[in-house]
């Protein structure tokens, strides 16, 4: 067996499968069981009502070696480009302790299995624990970490996805930046680790008012034998794909 390291047309391979999500089947798929509207349904604005239901068509770039990944446009391609343009993170990565943190990853998201996602409120859950992934790879690809800083991921924390005390008007989840508070919490308890730097320096800067709420998300359990569905909702430019 080589001993190499991966190539980054590998390595981009082994994070899309660290982060790939098995098929989840509901124990109720048959039901056609619905619910009375709610309050966020009957103020939807025009510019978000559902226009269109479509089935989902899986990237060719799964497997496909006549098209590397990082040369493609697709949604799972571009927080890879941005992981690429960081040698120390690319090097990282590559190594044991990027496979233990992408083997971390892959255990996290199987713990969707126990989620029977048979109503909305179950997919919030599922789509929490799955928000949790994603906070860790975007933290990676939007920050310039330290091999130190990268090796604690987890211990520390800049983005989380947490309930929205108006989803019955405005969304289920809310997704953004830890406050100050959190952030230095967080350093304080790994301040005595070598060579360990504080985070909350890399993200003071920013401003509180927009990203401690940088998007939100809305669940919705949608009954199909396809569970690659896409919501398409008309804004100000082109039909804009939800997944």
């Amino acid at each position: 067996m080589s001993s190499d390291p991966p190539s980054d047309e590998q390595l981009a391979q082994d994070i899309l499968s660290a982060t790939s999500i098995e098929i989840m089947e509901s124990p109720n798929a048959n039901s056609h069981s619905s619910r009375s509207p709610s309050l966020y349904d009957l103020h939807l604005p025009n510019r978000l009502k559902l226009r269109m239901l479509k089935l989902g068509i899986s990237s060719p770039i799964h497997g496909d070696v006549s098209s590397p990944i990082l040369d493609t446009n697709f949604e799972e391609a571009r927080p890879l480009k941005h992981l690429f343009q960081k040698p120390t993170l690319v090097e990282f990565l590559r190594g044991t302790r990027g496979v233990n943190l992408r083997q971390k990853w892959s255990v996290f998201l199987d713990g969707l299995s126990t989620v029977e996602c048979i109503n909305e409120e179950s997919v919030v859950v599922a789509e929490t624990i799955v928000s949790m992934v994603v906070a860790q790879v975007m933290a990676l690809a939007v920050v310039n970490l330290s091999e130190v800083q990268i090796e604690r991921l987890g211990k520390w924390q800049l983005l989380h996805a947490y309930p929205s005390l108006e989803k019955e008007t405005k969304s289920d989840i809310l997704f953004g930046l830890y406050a100050e508070d959190s952030i230095k919490k967080f350093d304080a308890k790994l301040s005595n680790i070598v060579g360990y730097e504080a985070i909350w320096p890399l993200v003071q800067g920013l401003n509180p008012a927009y990203m401690q709420c940088i998007t939100s998300i809305e669940c919705k359990n949608v009954a199909l034998s396809n569970p690659q569905s896409h919501l398409m909702h008309q804004e100000t430019g082109p039909p804009v794909m939800k997944q």
